[in-house]
């Protein structure tokens, strides 16, 4: 894995030199985003919807907690079909806290839909000022140090954040 990475930036840096001007350069997303007030009411509605569905999730999982401490007390005094009853019950109740869970809070829950639905504008808004960027500087590569992953080493001098926050009108030190 590590030597197709290398061979991937070889190849890049290689490309790069060959034409002579700064080809390749680096961009902090989320850097920007932090900048853009959108992303920050954005990512409230979502830490506050978060909230919500896990006080609701933690309020139901009381309920099936109450439940089962009440069917503990009263085991003993219950015959065995009241039993398999109230067990299959509490089973239910759990099975069906846990699907609120995952309807909330899953891969493909509310939440991530809604995160969708709010950021993929912004992260489109700043992908294409990143790219107006590239045209104008004639850079052909931009890798995002905000991830860093498979970036080993980046100078300050190729960082174009800065060009994209002017792109969007928005100074660096707000």
């Amino acid at each position: 894995m590590k030597r197709i990475l290398l061979s991937v930036f070889s190849l890049v840096f290689s490309v790069a030199a060959m034409y002579g001007q700064q080809q390749v350069a680096c961009v902090n997303t989320q850097k920007i985003l932090e900048k853009l007030p959108e992303y920050t009411e954005a990512r409230q509605k979502l830490d506050n919807l978060k909230s919500q569905y896990e006080t609701t999730i933690s309020a139901e999982m009381k309920k099936v907690e109450i439940l089962y401490n009440s069917y503990q007390s009263q085991k003993s005094s219950l015959s065995e079909p009241q039993r398999k009853a109230k067990e299959s019950e509490i089973i239910a109740k759990e099975r069906a806290v846990k699907e609120l869970q995952k309807t909330y809070l899953g891969q493909d829950g509310e939440l991530t839909k809604t995160s969708a639905q709010l950021l993929d504008p912004l992260k489109q808004k700043v992908n294409g000022a990143i790219v107006s960027v590239a045209e104008e500087m004639k850079i052909l590569f931009i890798f995002d140090i905000s991830s860093e992953q498979g970036l080993l080493y980046y100078s300050p001098k190729s960082d174009v954040t800065s060009a994209v926050l002017k792109k969007l009108n928005i100074k660096e030190n707000q």
